[in-house]
């Protein structure tokens, strides 16, 4: 038995040893083998493909929603850091013990009436065997708790607040509460409106944008962009050969580290052979191709040099806000000077890019834009991390921020990714202040920063081919 053969075989026997209560394990072997963790909330699987046999792919698909909530694959050569992927999984599969029914959020102005509603909503919701539990919020707290539900019931008295709720949580159900079914604590009603929504196919929040993208070369390049979540990190990466992309899969998770990437690098090469450039956009501060991400315990980690010696090509690392910038600017001919402000949800940090006269400025030693160091020496009216959670709170927090930035830079426009900002113009309300308003750049707010990565980190990557 080849070597790749018996890990397979080895990883298996020890997988099949597993037992637990919670999932009941099956075995099956159709167009390709698998190992499944059956529970009643979702299914966890494992599986060996068999054209690509040393390929392992793992899996957890929510059977209520019917959504994937963890993938990612490798090559087996390594059978710990095999186990170690698989654990990980399983750890998933018991975090998802707590999310197995439908969760809703009522929303008022205060939350002591919605409370009392909450709790028979509940009581229609056991008594006619609805998988679905409510749970009462005051508006000043509802963008907090949204992303720990599934569906935000507005009602009467906050209702006016529905296009700013639906353009915030756009990956969340939002419903207006009729005032007759509320004012009359009708349960049925609710639960009549909460069932009709499950059942309509939601809309993706991603725009299906692409821009222009020339690399310039006939080959295969592999292009992988990270992108920090509310409690997850999302990998997309892509094969693209002949300025098209040959394909595209996205990895999702929970932890991020270096050895992710490298498993799809090694994927990647076996799948496809020899591909001729990888170039990464990752969020960390990168300097002297070492990457730092203190959140995820990456630390000084050589990068680049880790990636070119071990595929044999060039191999270029660049930051998420970095290449968000340069994507923007070569996506568009009206401007030479862009900051790009990208501020993912939740997070006390955030990030910038700087496009001055045309060029990527990354300053010194890579830092400029790491909003990080700044927001320690700013004054704010609470905690940075209380004020992501509310639009107010966000402007705030986002203007302050942008007066250092137009303060020392003075771009042409400012490009805004950050949910919590629904409206530039209240933005620029806010800043003006502080500025004339013929002072204040272009605000452009952008909601998927996805193909700005792919465009940018391709384009970094050729730079720092040809200076090679």
């Amino acid at each position: 038995m080849s070597t790749v053969k018996q890990l397979i075989s080895d990883y298996r026997d020890w997988i099949l040893s597993h037992e637990d209560p919670l999932y009941n394990v099956i075995e099956t072997h159709n167009s390709h083998d698998s190992i499944e963790f059956i529970t009643s909330y979702a299914t966890a699987e494992v599986s060996f493909t068999e054209d690509i046999y040393e390929i392992v792919e793992l899996r957890i698909t929510d059977r209520i929603h019917e959504e994937t909530k963890f993938y990612l694959h490798f090559e087996m050569n390594d059978l710990n850091h095999a186990k170690e992927l698989f654990e990980e999984m399983l750890h998933c599969l018991y975090d998802m013990r707590n999310d197995t029914k439908t969760k809703v959020l009522l929303c008022c102005s205060s939350a002591l009436t919605t409370s009392y509603f909450a709790e028979k909503l509940n009581e229609a919701a056991e008594a006619i065997g609805f998988d679905c539990s409510f749970s009462a919020v005051s508006y000043n707290n509802v963008f907090e708790k949204a992303y720990e539900n599934d569906i935000v019931l507005l009602a009467p008295q906050v209702s006016y607040l529905y296009p700013r709720a639906c353009e915030i949580m756009k990956d969340k159900t939002i419903l207006k509460v009729p005032p007759a079914v509320y004012a009359t604590y009708d349960a049925s009603g609710i639960v009549t409106l909460v069932r009709e929504a499950l059942n309509k196919k939601r809309n993706s929040s991603y725009a299906d944008f692409r821009p222009a993208v020339q690399t310039g070369h006939d080959g295969k390049i592999l292009v992988i962009v990270a992108i920090t979540e509310f409690r997850r990190v999302r990998i997309i990466y892509r094969v693209y050969e002949n300025d098209s992309i040959l394909f595209e899969n996205t990895i999702m998770k929970a932890t991020y580290a270096v050895r992710d990437l490298e498993d799809i690098a090694d994927v990647i090469t076996t799948k496809y052979g020899h591909i001729d450039m990888i170039s990464i956009c990752t969020p960390g501060v990168l300097y002297n191709g070492r990457l730092t991400f203190k959140m995820y315990g990456i630390y000084d980690e050589d990068v680049e040099n880790l990636f070119a010696d071990k595929y044999g090509v060039p191999c270029s690392f660049c930051n998420d806000a970095n290449a968000m910038a340069l994507g923007y600017y070569i996506s568009q001919n009206k401007y030479q000077n862009i900051t790009f402000y990208f501020h993912p949800h939740a997070s006390r940090k955030s990030g910038v890019g700087n496009i001055i006269n045309g060029k990527l400025h990354t300053g010194h030693s890579n830092i400029a834009g790491e909003m990080q160091y700044l927001a320690d020496s700013l004054k704010f009216s609470a905690k940075p991390e209380e004020l992501v959670w509310t639009p107010e709170g966000a402007i705030e927090l986002l203007s302050r921020y942008l007066i250092a930035i137009i303060s020392c830079t003075d771009p042409e426009a400012i490009v805004i990714s950050c949910d919590m900002i629904p409206d530039p113009e209240e933005l620029k309300n806010s800043l003006s202040c502080t500025f004339r308003e013929d002072f204040i750049p272009d605000l452009i707010k952008v909601d998927d920063v996805m193909e700005y990565m792919f465009a940018g980190a391709i384009k970094i990557g050729y730079e720092q081919l040809q200076e090679q």
